[in-house]
Order: structure tokens, then sequence, then C-alpha cells
């Protein structure tokens, strides 16, 4: 049954110190007479008609304690509850949990972004500002590319424990790092229109690799009013690979700012692909391979279209960001 209202339980204890019967109090107010004689019966026993405080277990924290475990939190977002709970209180792990969910504080997955030296945020800001005035249909003439490596185990997600709203900022981010264990590597690129590219390229790769992928790959895709991107790695910027360039009248973009995953649309085209392939159950790197390959060629079109759409924002981003890190 639910409670009565404080008011009406007043009001009980008024009619009775008037002499009203207990039968009259309840036939006035519409309630029971039991509720009336555990009304008046409260109100000998603890001079009041509110609810009293339940006992319950006490805690096993000081409010000292509580501070000391948000300030371990912050100090170290990325401590899980159980290491948490072991620097602090032999507590149930869910306390330590629901502790720390009072305070806003919640477990997210941690942004993945790479280093950036000053020299490096500095080129990424100038490069921003400067191709900051091209216009979509510039943009629509650029090959994003760009080599990918394929987990057959999928890299373990990092969590990390702060408020909403702070995602992207440094305290709670991780650095990218090289992905180990069983993988293959691909390069691929995209065009605005949806079109894609993906060739089998083989690790720690040098310049006559990585020629012999653009001849496979570059090449039969290129038209001659396109522009080709890619980034700073030393097959890419190696004489031999410019002259590759150059004699197979390839045009291309020779000053992409480094570290910048931000700007080249097609890594998420990496992680859409991934997520696909993660749908999979496989177990050996040639079932990843196939199904990896089957995948790329299923990603819509539109999805590659919205992404070209999103440049000039990207741009904006890193230019409000003053050439720091932006969500992409």
């Amino acid at each position: 049954m639910p409670k009565l209202e404080i008011y009406i339980r007043k009001m009980v204890i008024v009619r009775a110190k008037e002499g009203y019967s207990q039968r009259k109090i309840a036939a006035n107010l519409k309630i029971s007479r039991r509720a009336v004689q555990n009304i008046i019966k409260k109100y000998k026993n603890f001079k009041t008609v509110e609810d009293l405080p339940r006992s319950g277990r006490k805690r096993s924290y000081t409010d000292r304690d509580l501070r000391n475990l948000i300030r371990l939190s912050q100090v170290n977002p990325f401590l899980t509850a159980r290491e948490l709970r072991d620097q602090w209180k032999n507590v149930s792990i869910e306390t330590v949990k629901g502790l720390l969910r009072k305070k806003k504080l919640f477990g997210h997955i941690a942004a993945r972004f790479p280093f950036l030296s000053k020299k490096q945020i500095k080129k990424r800001m100038e490069w921003a500002v400067q191709y900051g005035t091209w216009t979509n249909d510039q943009w629509s003439k650029l090959i994003f590319s760009d080599e990918c490596s394929i987990q057959l185990k999928p890299t373990r997600r990092v969590y990390v424990r702060r408020i909403s709203g702070q995602r992207y900022s440094k305290s709670y981010t991780i650095k990218t790092v090289k992905q180990g264990g069983k993988s293959f590597m691909v390069w691929g690129a995209i065009k605005s229109n949806g079109a894609r590219k993906l060739v089998n390229f083989l690790k720690n790769a040098d310049s006559i690799e990585y020629q012999r992928v653009l001849k496979e790959g570059l090449i039969p895709f290129y038209n001659t009013d396109e522009i080709f991107q890619h980034d700073g790695a030393p097959c890419h910027r190696s004489k031999s690979t410019e002259n590759f360039l150059l004699s197979n009248n390839i045009c291309y973009i020779t000053d992409w700012p480094a570290q910048s995953p931000d700007l080249n649309v097609i890594e998420n085209m990496w992680a859409e692909l991934k997520k696909r392939v993660a749908a999979h159950k496989i177990s050996n790197i040639a079932a990843l391979r196939k199904i990896c390959f089957e995948e790329w060629l299923k990603i819509p079109n539109d999805y590659v279209i919205n992404l070209y759409r999103s440049i000039p924002q990207r741009l904006l981003s890193v230019r409000k960001s003053k050439g720091l890190n932006t969500p992409y």
C-alpha cells in the first residue's frame, strides 16, 4: 500500500488532539482505522509523523575515504575498479563502481591519438590554414590512401574513467602504437565517388614493394585530373618513389602533415572495415584476408561520399584546436 502523505498524517494528530475518535478520523480523512492507529502510536513513541531513518548496514568508509577514492581515480583515470579497490579499501568492486558513478565518473573506451611534437602541431596548423580555402570540387579530385594492419585478434580496448564531455581531453587519451600479433597488411585508396582499391602489402615494405602496390592499385585507378595523397613514410618519400610517380604522371601532395589521421578520411574506412570484419568468426589469416577484401567492397558508396563532405569541417577543427589532435 502506498505511504500516506505527510499532511494527512499531521491531520490525524490534529483531529486526535481535538478529541475525535479514531473511527471518525478514519471516515473524515478516508483512510483505514488501522492507519490512524499506527500514526497515533508512532507520534506517541517518537513525537513525529515523518519517516524515520532506517538503520541499514553501517558504511564501511568515511567521507574522507570517499575523497581519497575520487582522488585516486582522478590521478590515474586508467585504473580499473578492481585496481582502485586494491589501493583503497577492502570493499566490493560494485561498491567502488557505484561510488564513482555517483560522482559522474563513468568508464569509457579511451580515444587513441598519435603523439604530436611542437613542430608537427605547427605544421598541421599551417596546412589546415593553407588548404582551408579549397572548394568541395577540389577535394573531390583527391585520392586518399594509406596502409593498414588487420589483426586476427583485435587490439584490447583500454578504458578510462572520466566525466562526460572530456573524451578528447589529453588526460584521458592514449597514444597509438604499432600493433603486434597475427596480422597482415593492406594498402587502400578511395575516391570521392565511393570507388576504392585494396591491395596486399608486405610488412616493413621498402620502395620497391610500395611501387609494386602503386602499379597494381593506383595506376589503373588514376585519372589525369586527380591528385594522389600519401603520408610521409620512408618508402613513400624516397627518391625512387618520387621518380616512379613522376614517370607515371601522377600528381601528388608533397606537404602532407605527419601524424594526421584526423585529416585522412581513409582512416574512417579502416575503422568501418575492422568493425565489419570483427562481426565474423575467423580462425586463421587466410580466412581473415578473404573476409577483409569482401567487406571492403560492401562498404556503401554513400559512406565514402559523406567522408569527403566532412573534410572542410575537419580542417576547421584543426584550426580551432591550434593544430592539436581532433576527433574523427
